[in-house]
């Protein structure tokens, strides 16, 4: 796991093994590597501070809290592209 800012600076052997990109309250996913843009999930929460719009809520603690499904819809994403089925970039506002 790396934050966003360190995708940049990964080796171009490291970047050509990654399938798959999960962002959490790191805004749209826009300021993602080109490289990385079409594998990139960008979850943000209602109420975290780096994500635009995103309305009344908990905020960037909430990603872990019972009942939300973001680490689920994650993993199935990062499955699916490990797998050949890459999905492009998916901006996801909802926790359920």
């Amino acid at each position: 796991m790396v934050t966003i800012q360190a995708l940049s600076k990964l080796s171009k052997e490291a970047r050509d093994k990654i399938v798959a990109v999960v962002l959490y309250g790191a805004g749209d996913g826009s300021g993602v590597n080109a490289a990385f843009k079409q594998k990139t999930i960008a979850n943000c929460a209602p109420g975290d501070f780096a994500c635009p719009r995103a309305g009344k809520g908990r905020g960037h603690v909430s990603y872990n809290d019972k009942g939300t499904i973001w680490h689920d819809r994650a993993a199935k994403y990062v499955a699916a592209a490990y797998n050949g089925k890459s999905q492009g970039l998916k901006l996801m506002r909802s926790p359920t």
